[in-house]
């Protein structure tokens, strides 16, 4: 993972780790524990977040090495593999836009991904139980 991928990745985990974390602002020396405020429970949080979006996992003997952010983001480069962070920043709906499943504020209708209304007029494709095709 090069190392822009990786700080990408540790930006957007601290982020959703600690909110209240400005990550735009992220100096490279600071220390996580310290200086960004993570107990030890947020500090296993990050890593695990870290983790699960590179697939880079941080045993106990390393965590003096990314007591820091730029030491995170350089474990990380070094450790990781080459794919696309997977972890995303959570944002907002645009107003007036309804999530999956949520009701649109504006027009009452459910999104159209959850929407069970009139799934008995929907065509069913599967099998039945005499295992031949249906439509």
């Amino acid at each position: 993972m090069n190392e822009q991928d990786a700080r990408a990745a540790v930006h957007a985990a601290i982020g959703q780790v600690a909110p209240d974390v400005d990550t735009e602002d992220l100096v490279e020396t600071s220390r996580l524990r310290q200086d960004l405020e993570l107990d030890s429970l947020d500090f296993l949080r990050l890593i695990e977040t870290i983790s699960q979006a590179t697939g880079v996992d941080v045993p106990e003997r390393d965590y003096t090495q990314v007591s820091t952010v730029k030491g995170l983001v350089e474990y990380v480069a070094a450790h990781g593999w080459n794919a696309p962070c997977r972890l995303r920043p959570q944002l907002p709906p645009l107003p007036g836009e309804a999530r999956r499943g949520e009701v649109h504020s504006s027009t009452g209708a459910a999104s159209p991904e959850l929407s069970t209304e009139n799934a008995a007029d929907r065509p069913f494709v599967g099998r039945n139980v005499g295992g031949s095709a249906e439509t």
